[in-house]
């Protein structure tokens, strides 16, 4: 497929939250190379104004990669999550999007990849890319255990952009274009609490939470790992965390 389909407004389709959204900007960068004169618009299930969670656009940079964004409904009771649905589907109908890029997680059921496909259809999308490669490689929810190898998140929406044709350049960067006010405050923060480790590479990030409890590894499976490597390699752990995970950061 050529990488000069004229499409000037394409919609992406991605929900979740903080890691959700990391491991998806390589993929939201080729599409943006792929397509720099488009409009794209990310459709995902945060709002920065009304969530506990962080959205993506509250860590996505501002201009640059998109230019628009659109909620999917969640966490709402029957009547409003139908309203709210029209609602979208009137909205996507009315801005005439030329694609959609469908970038969903591998735990996804056929029935609905295509009950999805349905919607961006009747919505008036006939194009939709990414669903081809992700139908052929999901993760069933009684697959034996332990799962097999696969790729990594990022790897696998890249190859559901390379299963419809589209060329792009390997080692695709995740940058998130910090300015240098954000990137003052951090180098800021890591010299106050981190010191030498800082200058000398030692640095390593420990997420010991989740809101999900199946992604959660035991407590003193962490500590063990983490004392071993500052054993080992003399590294400096940073918690990371929601302030649900702060007194198990504090035991940690």
């Amino acid at each position: 497929m050529s990488n000069t389909l004229n499409y000037k407004k394409i919609l992406i389709y991605r929900i979740g939250h903080l890691g959700d959204t990391l491991v998806s900007l390589p993929a939201f960068w080729t599409i943006r190379k792929i397509f720099p004169q488009a409009h794209l618009t990310l459709l995902t299930n945060v709002d920065a104004q009304n969530s506990n969670y962080i959205a993506a656009r509250n860590i996505l940079p501002e201009t640059g990669l998109f230019d628009d964004w659109l909620f999917y409904p969640n966490n709402l009771s029957k009547v409003n999550t139908v309203l709210a649905f029209l609602k979208l589907f009137r909205e996507i109908r009315q801005r005439k999007f030329d694609c959609v890029f469908y970038l969903m997680t591998r735990n996804r059921t056929l029935y609905q990849i295509r009950r999805d496909v349905e919607f961006f259809n009747f919505a008036g999308i006939k194009k939709i890319f990414g669903t081809d490669y992700l139908s052929k490689n999901l993760i069933e929810e009684k697959a034996e255990k332990p799962l097999p190898a696969i790729e990594s998140e990022s790897d696998f929406f890249l190859n559901c952009l390379a299963a419809d044709g589209f060329r792009f350049e390997p080692g695709v960067k995740p940058e998130m274009l910090l300015d240098e006010a954000e990137k003052g405050f951090a180098s800021q923060w890591l010299e106050k609490n981190s010191g030498t480790a800082l200058r000398e590479n030692r640095l390593i990030a420990v997420a010991p939470g989740s809101k999900w409890d199946s992604k959660i590894w035991a407590e003193e499976r962490f500590a063990e790992v983490i004392a071993e490597l500052i054993e080992r390699n003399d590294v400096f752990p940073i918690v990371f965390g929601g302030r649900e995970d702060r007194e198990k950061g504090n035991r940690l």
